[in-house]
């Protein structure tokens, strides 16, 4: 039988990548490379380097590897969670969460700022930090913070929901019998991704509501059930994925739209206009 370290070598080299990020690609996107040998490390950091343009740095073990992109998703949950709740706060307050956020990014040193939206999706942030948690938890320690993290991030679309019903409630509308477009349904701009789309979950959350729904993503036809023209014509709308596509459309006359992208001129849109935190 074949033997570790005898006949083979295992090293490992975390994906990173940013789908329909035209700038940073599997080429030019610096990589780190964990083995269990130091032969096996030198080996594959070679070959990362005759393969890439990109830096390759070697760690002490496939476990520090693996560690970085958890650490790296799981930074980015909680900053996304901090823009999250501050925008439920802001909101609550009666002030435009991306207009602070704006003025925020004034400052020119010490800030790593993520905007609110409707949810987290794609295959990493939403999910790699429970492994965190569940190693974490196994090892005796209760890492309450990065659990409440990723609680309020999956809060969010749930909140979308309550923004679209209390929309609704100011038109004299309820959910039920409603029909409510849906522009969007993967996770992401410009992709056709919908792991762990925040979107799916909306969608669902609003169809049990007893919403008559028309749904449109140019990207994903087997979730499309409508055109474009028939989503614009709802009586309210959800803007769940910000496909370039979409920046395009006239949403002035549509009585309720609610914004889980925060991106539209909320004073371009004469009905009632919810965005997250906005």
């Amino acid at each position: 039988s074949l033997k570790v370290h005898r006949d083979f070598d295992v090293v490992h080299c975390p994906e990173r990548i940013d789908p329909g990020n035209a700038t940073w690609n599997v080429s030019n996107i610096p990589r780190v490379v964990g083995a269990l040998s130091a032969d096996g490390l030198q080996k594959a950091t070679g070959f990362y380097k005759s393969i890439l343009s990109a830096d390759v740095k070697a760690l002490s073990s496939i476990e520090a590897a693996e560690m970085t992109k958890i650490y790296e998703n799981s930074l980015r949950a909680v900053n996304i969670a901090f823009a999250n709740e501050m925008a439920i706060i802001m909101q609550n307050m009666k002030l435009d969460a991306k207009e602070i956020i704006q003025g925020v990014k004034t400052k020119p040193f010490g800030l790593d700022l993520c905007f609110p939206s409707c949810g987290v999706g794609g295959h990493c942030i939403p999910v790699d930090p429970f492994y965190l948690i569940d190693e974490s938890l196994k090892r005796g320690f209760d890492p309450s913070f990065l659990r409440t993290a990723m609680r309020v991030n999956g809060y969010m679309p749930n909140y979308t929901v309550s923004l679209l019903t209390s929309a609704l409630n100011e038109v004299g509308k309820s959910v039920k019998g409603t029909r409510i477009g849906v522009l969007g349904v993967a996770y992401k701009k410009n992709v056709d991704d919908v792991r762990e789309s925040p979107a799916l979950e909306i969608i669902k959350r609003v169809k049990s509501l007893g919403a008559d729904l028309k749904i449109y993503d140019p990207f994903l036809p087997e979730y499309t059930n409508a055109t474009k023209e028939e989503v614009l014509a709802c009586s309210a709308l959800l803007f769940l994925t910000d496909h370039s596509e979409f920046l395009e459309y006239d949403f002035s006359r549509i009585p309720v739209v609610i914004d889980g992208k925060n991106v539209l001129d909320k004073n371009k849109i004469l009905g009632v206009y919810k965005g997250i935190g906005r």
